[in-house]
Formats: C-alpha cells, sequence, structure tokens
C-alpha cells in the first residue's frame, strides 16, 4: 500500500507567511494537469490507500480540474474503497458547487485553512477570508462531509495565549473531526518575516510560544480531541491516514511541481520550476538511496513526533535491531534529562521532550 499525494501549486494570492512552493494565478491550470496526469501514466500501478490533494490551494482551481485528476488516478492506480482521499481549501474559494464536485468525485475528508478567527491577525497573515466566511463555508461543508480538519496556525507576531485560545475556542466549537496546530515558523524571504526583521512586528517569546502549545492540548482534551501527533488532535478514529503514512515511513507517490516521494528505499522529487516541470514532468530529481543508517535515523525523525512514539516490535522487526541497543548510550541520557521515556513496547518524548523535540532528536545524529 502506498499513499498518493498531488501537488497544486496555485493560489489566488501568496499568503504573507508562506514559503512553499505556490504561484498565484492559475493561467496554467490545464496544461499543468495536463503535465500531471502525463506523470501520472509513467508511474507503476499500484495499491493506494490515501490520497491528498495540498497545495497551493487545490480549491483555488477550478472542480473540473480536480475531477479530471481523480478520474485519471483511478485509472492508473488501484484506490482502495475505503480510501482516505483529502482535498486542502481554502474559505475564500470554496463554494457549494466545488463542494458537491469533489463528493461527487470521491473526496471524503476536506481540509480547511481557517488559521485565525481574528481580523487582524488574518490580515496580518495576508488571508483573504473573515471567520465569517469561514464559518458559512464549514457549515456548507458539513451537509456534505462527515470528516473534516480546520488548520490553525499559533505563535503568531503580537499573539498572546489569550488571542489564540479565541481561536482554538471558536474552531472546537463547529466539532470538526480533527484540528492541526502549527507553530508559526518565520521565514525571512517572506513578507511577513521581512516585517519582523525591520522591526515592524514582534515575535512572540518561547515562553509565549510554550504556554500556548500546553494551553491547546489541555483545552482540546478536554474538549474530546486526543493528540496522537506533535502538532495534530483528533477525535477517536479520525487521524490523518495520510499523514500516519509519512510518520510511520510508509511508501508515497509525490505528483507535481516540487513534489516528493519515497518509494522503495528511494527518495525523489520533481522540479520546482514551473515551466520545467510543465515541460518535462516525468523527470525525477535528486534520486537518493538512502543508507540503512539514513532510514534508522528517518524513523527516529519521524515517529517520534507521534505522541505513542516508536513501537520497538516494529523497528526490530524494520531494521533487525531493538533501538535500544544500537542507541543505548544517547538514550539513557535523554532519559535521565527526562526527555524519553523507554517500555518494552516503545520508546517515545515525554511531555518535556515535546517541548524540545527536534534538539531531542537530533541527538541521535550524534
Amino acid at each position: 500500500m502506498a499513499g498518493l499525494y498531488i501537488h497544486i501549486p496555485f493560489c489566488a494570492k501568496k499568503c504573507a507567511y508562506c514559503d512553499f512552493i505556490s504561484f498565484a494565478g492559475g493561467e496554467e491550470e490545464e496544461e499543468y494537469i495536463n503535465a500531471v496526469i502525463k506523470e501520472m501514466n509513467v508511474e507503476r500501478p499500484q495499491n493506494i490507500e490515501t490520497v491528498f490533494i495540498g497545495g497551493g490551494t487545490p480549491s483555488y482551481i477550478s472542480s473540473g480540474g480536480i475531477i479530471r485528476l481523480l478520474d485519471a488516478a483511478n485509472e492508473r492506480f488501484y484506490i482502495q474503497k475505503d480510501a482516505e482521499i483529502t482535498i486542502e481549501a481554502n474559505p475564500s474559494s470554496l463554494s457549494a458547487e466545488k463542494l458537491e464536485a469533489y463528493k461527487a468525485a470521491g473526496i471524503n475528508r476536506l481540509s480547511i485553512g481557517l488559521q485565525s478567527a481574528m481580523e487582524r491577525e488574518l490580515k496580518m497573515l495576508g488571508r483573504l477570508h473573515d471567520f465569517n466566511c469561514f464559518e458559512r463555508v464549514y457549515n456548507e461543508a458539513r451537509e456534505k462531509f462527515d470528516n473534516i480538519n480546520i488548520d490553525l496556525i499559533s505563535s503568531l507576531p503580537g499573539q498572546s495565549c489569550g488571542d489564540f485560545m479565541y481561536t482554538l475556542e471558536r474552531a472546537a466549537g463547529l466539532r470538526p473531526e480533527h484540528i492541526s496546530v502549527y507553530s508559526l515558523i518565520i521565514n525571512d524571504n517572506t513578507p511577513l518575516g521581512q516585517r519582523i526583521r525591520r522591526g515592524e512586528l514582534e515575535p512572540v517569546s518561547e515562553e509565549e510560544d510554550r504556554a500556548i502549545y500546553h494551553q491547546t492540548e489541555k483545552y482540546l482534551k478536554n474538549e474530546g480531541y486526543a493528540r496522537y501527533e506533535i502538532s495534530n488532535y483528533a477525535l477517536a478514529g479520525r487521524e490523518c491516514r495520510h499523514n500516519l503514512n509519512y510518520w510511520l515511513g510508509g511508501d508515497y507517490i509525490g505528483l507535481g511541481c516540487a513534489a516528493h516521494s519515497f518509494m522503495r528505499g528511494q527518495r525523489y522529487h520533481n522540479s520546482e520550476n514551473l515551466k520545467d516541470y510543465i515541460k518535462a514532468p516525468q523527470i525525477k530529481q535528486e534520486v537518493q538511496s538512502l543508507s540503512l543508517e539514513d532510514r534508522r535515523f528517518e524513523c527516529i525523525m519521524l515517529e517520534l513526533r507521534l505522541i505513542s512514539g516508536i513501537e520497538r516490535k516494529r523497528f526490530k522487526s524494520r531494521f533487525g535491531a531493538d533501538i535500544y541497543e544500537l542507541y543505548t548510550a544517547v538514550i539513557n541520557q535523554l532519559i535521565e534529562g527526562g526527555f524519553l521515556e523507554l517500555t518494552p513496547v516503545s520508546l517515545k518524548l515525554t511531555e518535556r521532550g515535546l517541548d524540545v523535540a527536534d534538539s531531542v532528536i537530533l541527538k541521535f545524529m550524534d
């Protein structure tokens, strides 16, 4: 089984914080979709358990374009009857017509980017909607879909814990099946990053960022949402299967400009240049066969993000040795520091470890 990711790089306007490969406007939509289908048709037919259409803003392009892509995917691959099929959407480009078309095409999960419920924060981020727009679209989507994720961004410049809790409470009050909360990553080459560098905006302190993180987990737990990954929360049984496949080291095919793939131990990606990709979508770049050591570290890097941690039996089955036997010294050091917990079943981050997850993971490279 594998996951299938399809990248739609177009959007109405690039957000002020966005550092992803995306392009404002969609004049190349038709030729781009033709290119993705061309790339798709050189892939080996195989079983697909999850499909994720991401961006950019997939809901920005025509519903006809999305239908063409899914029709082609069904013709090329063996998409399972119970496959999770997700599309990302922004409130400003989602309509009742598109929702109806998505449902008819087999999409069964929506991921809607709210980011904030506060008008001033949405303007700072360069978003094109307000909360009223989002709520209207959400209610329309709820009539057709029983699996919806809401994306939020925390730790925005000038944001207090109370500010973010206002957003979180309004989002959770709608009872989506899944909520993703990502702490803002400031990139210097974005308009938001440039404003911070010029001193126009003040980034939140590390203490405030951690306060927001802990309060988010506490509040959502009380609302029935379990944190199953550092930044993701779900009602029982509604975890994102596509992302779980990433975190558990499964195979996935990435189609489209800048999309990344991992298949049969090889990692590669497509051109980040839109024109080059459209011209030759079948060309793969930086094809890399991962060594055993690389695969072990990648497993640690990804699976420690899960609240359940690394399953020792599964790790040994994949790599031929128990993780504690391979990394005895570093694991002991991190346990003594209160960052890791080791049981006969798993190795996982403690609450203290979750606060400094990246630093903990890097210890396994020493």
